[in-house]
């Protein structure tokens, strides 16, 4: 199973929070459905919000209710295998929309996020040649206004981060990018 992240320190109502982990843990914890996208959208910065969502997760998981997610932790651990199984049929789905044959066990999504927020490292199983930081900066900059144009609606930004990954693969692909769904 990948790990689509790691948490570089741990994030807690009393531990100092890195902005990177706080703002990919809100955009991961919206995609499994365990944080609500406030008005003022997703920020850097720890909130109210961000650890209520933490407590709803962990207590679905059957896993300590504390708020707190350490590095490698079975928080952090729960939340990529629920990632992964909520989101990685929707990038199959896309990559498929896209051409490419996923079918071979050989190939698996690029979308991999090891070091932190949209971080790559070489993948050797990338299904196509590595894109430039185009492709990347596109997804980032769709993900940004899916959680502008949704504002807490959680049906919404799903079906609009998952036209997101649509564009990505096709951005991987070098073909024309379809519209991203804004409602």
């Amino acid at each position: 199973m990948p790990k689509f992240f790691r948490l570089k320190q741990p994030l807690g109502p009393s531990f100092a929070a890195d902005a990177e982990d706080t703002a990919l843990t809100k955009h991961l914890l919206t995609d499994v459905g365990h944080f609500e996208i406030p008005s003022y959208g997703i920020t850097p910065w720890p909130d109210a919000s961000l650890f209520t969502g933490i407590d709803s997760f962990q207590r679905k998981k059957k896993l300590d209710v504390d708020s707190i997610m350490l590095p490698g932790g079975p928080t952090e651990k729960a939340l990529n295998e629920e990632f992964a199984q909520t989101t990685m049929p929707d990038l199959t789905r896309a990559l498929q929309r896209q051409g490419i044959d996923t079918r071979n066990s050989d190939v698996k999504p690029a979308i991999l996020i090891p070091d932190g927020f949209f971080r790559r490292e070489r993948n050797p199983i990338c299904p196509t040649p590595w894109p430039d930081d185009k492709c990347d900066e596109q997804l980032e900059n769709d993900l940004r206004r899916c959680s502008q144009i949704a504002r807490g609606n959680h049906q919404l930004y799903r079906i609009c981060q998952q036209s997101a990954m649509e564009r990505y693969a096709a951005c991987i692909a070098k073909r024309p990018l379809p519209p991203l769904y804004e409602g």
